[in-house]
């Protein structure tokens, strides 16, 4: 998944953004770097603190969720028709 720009999509409004961060006026808020460092840092805590075997069952949950998202798309493949090359 591609993360959107922080900037609005409107081209009008991206140049105004733009110009406004240029000129040192943007008011957007400025992450606090000691935070950000602190979030990395909780996945690994967490995996850490998990046992394994809960680890396998997070996993297996989230195998079937995927499985269950393609499920549709996988039944309309096998339902078509394929045309065989003749020889």
């Amino acid at each position: 998944m591609t993360k959107q720009s922080p900037k609005p999509g409107d081209m009008n409004q991206r140049m105004w953004a733009v110009a406004q961060q240029a000129a040192g006026l943007d008011d957007s808020p400025v992450k606090d770097q000691k935070a950000v460092e602190r979030g990395r840092l909780g996945g690994i805590a967490r995996a850490k603190a998990l046992s394994a075997e809960r680890r396998v069952k997070i996993a297996k949950t989230a195998r079937a969720s995927r499985g269950a998202k393609a499920a549709p798309a996988r039944k309309a493949a096998l339902g078509r028709k394929v045309p065989r090359k003749r020889i």
